[in-house]
């Protein structure tokens, strides 16, 4: 049995099911990191941002639970679009600061578990029952 590649499971996932009409270039290889070239075929789709989303309150981050979690928070999104929440962004207030872990895509009328990463030391109490969106981003970097 041959095992397959992260590489060619990825190949395979964008060729075989492309995702808003986007089409696969050619690879390229970089050290140990694989870049695709990603064309879109004029279908685009139609996303808003989550601190807009947030502003006219169709998304929402929360604690998980009443005992919170320090590497999870509740992502929930009421409105008719997908909201794209984006790595680095820091989410204010709720039991203590976070940031998101990864960019996420969170389709219309659903709620899941995102992960995030502490950004604030020694507070672990509820402030705010929502978080809210600083004006700065962290960097992947």
């Amino acid at each position: 049995m041959t095992t397959r590649s992260a590489i060619d499971i990825v190949r395979e996932r964008i060729s075989d099911d492309p995702p808003f009409g986007v089409r696969l270039g050619s690879s390229h290889d970089v050290g140990g990191l694989t870049l695709f070239a990603l064309f879109s075929d004029g279908q685009h789709g139609e996303y808003e941002l989550f601190a807009k989303a947030r502003q006219i309150e169709t998304a929402e981050v929360t604690e998980v639970g009443m005992g919170g979690s320090v590497p999870s928070l509740k992502a929930k999104n009421q409105g008719a679009i997908p909201v794209l929440m984006i790595e680095g962004e820091i989410l204010i207030g709720l039991k203590q600061n976070r940031m998101l872990n990864t960019s996420i895509l969170l389709p219309p009328k659903a709620h899941l578990n995102v992960p995030v990463a502490c950004v604030e030391a020694h507070r672990w109490g509820r402030m705010t029952a929502k978080a809210g969106l600083s004006r700065y981003l962290i960097s992947p970097k």
